[in-house]
């Protein structure tokens, strides 16, 4: 009976001394540390003493690697020379204390020598192929039918286009090549006019050899859909008042191409054109846009638009060209002081992109 009791007292005093002694919590100083090495485009993260239990690693805001600390980080191979940012964080092991330090430091490629080789050739029914073998290098294309859009086709990519012409694809740095199409039927025109315009019966107007000009194009790549159309060396600008993007721009990913549809069935509104949406502008080319006239604001003038057709796109000059685009005619009278009388329709074409 005493050995029971002496046992059951001796548990007691086991279970006292681990239960209520307060248990010491071991802390230990977290630090990220790394050493950047690069040769020839390869990056190697080293480590330079951290201290912890995981780590992750991130480049440019993307986690690239993580897991147990090593001395080696990371290993990774550029293609192109540039700058970046890198950070590195170690996390300690401790369950709940969850703790962390963190180191970052911004870094450049620059030991590759850019090699630049691309070309272009056409495979017939206006389609042109693009093959980039450059190496070192990110290269941007620029079509110069377009203006201001980037072409993004990685190391190849085919462009098609549905009229004859003289089409120019750049580098950044300037460097094109041109491709001429003469094998096409004959497309109908991206521009008419059908009337006067100033003792001009159905001019023809200049400057409409290839789909889009940069200046003064059939759909300037702007805050708004823009056309341009001139004749005698006056130039009418038709510019919608909407500050959004329907188009492709500095912004490529603003819009889906189903919210740049209903962009645009949104501003073809039949009916008349009032000043709080559109503004027409007519101008002396030889004086500049200084001398511009808002049409809507000379007495007797009017403008609306008064057909608005979808058709389909089968051949897109670019792959992320939209599936349809827009015909759309507007009817014009302008009477314009020290110059003459606008008097007929002008009918132009609106590709989704």
């Amino acid at each position: 009976m005493k050995l029971e009791r002496f046992s059951l007292l001796y548990c007691l005093l086991l279970f006292c001394l681990f239960s209520c002694t307060e248990k010491e919590e071991v802390s230990t100083v977290l630090k990220a540390d790394f050493i950047l090495s690069e040769t020839n485009g390869k990056l190697v993260v080293l480590n330079n003493g951290s201290v912890g239990y995981n780590y992750r690693l991130n480049i440019d805001g993307e986690r690239a690697k993580a897991g147990r600390l090593t001395d080696t980080l990371g290993v990774f191979q550029y293609g192109g020379n540039g700058s970046h940012y890198i950070s590195v964080c170690v996390y300690n092991n401790n369950g709940d204390k969850y703790e962390h330090h963190c180191k970052d430091a911004n870094f450049s490629i620059e030991s590759l020598t850019p090699i630049i080789d691309w070309d272009v050739s056409y495979l017939g029914d206006g389609k042109v192929q693009i093959v980039d073998d450059s190496k070192y290098i990110n290269n941007t294309f620029y079509l110069g039918n377009l203006c201001g859009y980037l072409l993004r086709i990685g190391k190849s990519g085919i462009l098609h286009f549905d009229r004859n012409g003289s089409y120019t694809i750049s580098l950044g740095d300037g460097d094109a090549r041109t491709i001429e199409i003469t094998d096409l039927p004959e497309a109908e025109p991206l521009q008419t006019f059908t009337g006067d315009f100033f003792g001009e019966t159905n001019p023809q107007f200049k400057n409409l050899t290839n789909q889009f000009y940069c200046s003064y194009g059939l759909l300037a790549i702007a805050y708004s859909p823009v056309v341009t159309f001139e004749s005698q060396d006056f130039r009418i600008l038709l510019r919608n008042n909407q500050s959004f993007y329907p188009t492709q721009s500095a912004y490529p990913d603003l819009l889906r191409i189903n919210d740049k549809y209903e962009y645009f069935k949104k501003v073809f509104k039949l009916g008349p054109i009032s000043k709080d949406d559109w503004t027409p502008l007519a101008y002396n080319i030889s004086l500049g846009l200084n001398s511009y006239v808002n049409i809507l604001n000379t007495e007797g003038s009017s403008m609306e638009i008064v057909e608005v057709e979808e058709v389909a796109n089968d051949k897109k000059m670019i792959p992320e060209m939209g599936d349809k685009a827009f015909w759309v005619t507007f009817k014009i009278y302008a009477d314009l002081p020290d110059k003459g009388i606008i008097d007929g329709y002008f009918k132009t074409k609106y590709l989704v992109y």
